[in-house]
């Protein structure tokens, strides 16, 4: 049997950008840009504005990116103060 040896200094390295697009969505893009592992189960949280993401749950190797939508109930002030890793 073989076992895989994680080691405990390995991360993801996990940033984002926003682009608004109207004035109730705004696009996210997350990266694992220089990432030594995979990111498991990602999420995005939107604080306290009150709305949905169009993909809630990610798996990011390292090196890929995903663009997701957020769209809010009402229009978006700071959306990106309140995006929480």
């Amino acid at each position: 049997m073989v076992k895989q040896q994680v080691k405990s200094t390995d991360q993801p390295n996990i940033s984002w950008t926003t682009n608004v697009a109207t004035s109730d969505t705004v696009e996210v893009t997350v990266s694992n840009a220089d990432g030594a592992a995979p990111a498991i189960f990602l999420t995005l949280e939107s604080g306290d504005i009150v709305g949905y993401f169009s993909k809630n749950v990610f798996f990011l190797l390292p090196g890929e990116s995903v663009t997701v939508t957020f769209t809010s109930k009402n229009q978006i002030d700071n959306l990106e103060a309140s995006l929480k890793e």
